[in-house]
């Protein structure tokens, strides 16, 4: 069957190309690759998937009306109930012309009219979020930075402040890393290889407190696992934090506000926690990483 679609809409979209007078595909055709036409040509109905569409889009090997046109025909082909919207709303194609007339005459850039993508496809942003045109702002996935929910909201507060006229910039915010596994694992800042390439071995300190030391994680019955500071010895600043066990991905807040807030790892240890909680655990890691660790024996020299 064709990718991404049931047996119920291929029906559906079978009968619309047969009233079109359209080949129908069989069900079990496979879908083909777009094809690097030399000149802009016109879709068949039955070529066309969401992921053609997405693959003429980005080289730019169709014109913007068939693009459009196969477009509103996939979608009139999966309900035949919408070509009353569709006829009712031609603005779409008379904007496909119009870009059409723009590129052949030089004034458009690329499949994303005058926005520039960078090498992965992605559009480039600056610090504002704020595209090659003025008032065109990309955030989430678009932008390329990272591939995650949480950072596309944070990129469309600061997209919408700066469309609003409120200046703000996104920086180099501290990122969590959540992987929902079992045992759960997250991380934020630089791990421990990272933070050694960096600063050299030398000059990296690692403390790691296993949940089989804390007190709440016991009583839950949940101790697999540990966490894990990392810090650079000069200053003591807080280079980053892994968590692996129970509810990490929510304790992993922890460390983005402190590497946000450029704390060190004396911060994160001398800071009093709630007993007994799990929250413990990230500060006895950072007891450890400074050799001070309460509850568990020294290391042996």
């Amino acid at each position: 069957m064709r990718p991404g679609l049931s047996r119920r809409s291929f029906l559906k979209y079978g009968a619309a190309a047969a009233a079109a007078g359209l080949a129908a595909p069989p069900l079990h055709a496979a879908t083909p690759a777009p094809a690097a036409a030399a000149a802009p040509q016109a879709f068949e109905l039955e070529e066309v998937t969401i992921a053609q569409l997405q693959d003429a889009m980005r080289t730019g090997a169709r014109t913007s009306r068939s693009i459009c046109e196969a477009y509103l025909a996939r979608i009139a082909a999966l309900d035949p109930r919408l070509n009353a919207v569709l006829e009712t709303n031609p603005d779409a194609l008379a904007i496909a012309d119009r870009l059409d007339a723009e590129r052949k005459a030089g004034r458009v850039r690329g499949p994303l009219h005058g926005i520039p993508l960078l090498v992965k496809d992605n559009i480039a942003t600056d610090d504002q979020m704020r595209t090659a045109v003025a008032n065109v702002y990309a955030a989430g996935d678009v932008a390329g930075r990272w591939q995650l929910a949480h950072t596309a909201f944070r990129e469309g507060e600061i997209a919408a402040e700066n469309a609003m006229g409120h200046e703000a910039r996104l920086g180099d915010p501290a990122v969590p890393r959540p992987i929902y596994t079992d045992p759960e694992i997250a991380g934020v800042g630089l791990t421990e290889t990272e933070a050694k390439e960096q600063y050299g071995e030398a000059n990296v300190s690692v403390g790691v407190f296993p949940w089989v030391a804390n007190a709440r994680a016991v009583m839950s019955g949940d101790t697999t696992g540990w966490v894990k500071s990392i810090h650079e010895t000069t200053y003591g600043e807080l280079l980053g934090l892994v968590i692996v066990g129970p509810h990490a991905t929510d304790l992993i807040e922890v460390g983005v506000v402190a590497l946000d807030a450029e704390a060190t790892v004396e911060t994160l240890a001398d800071g009093i926690a709630p007993h007994p909680t799990l929250s413990e655990a990230i500060k006895e890691a950072g007891l450890v990483a400074l050799g001070r660790a309460i509850h568990l024996p020294p290391k042996r020299r």
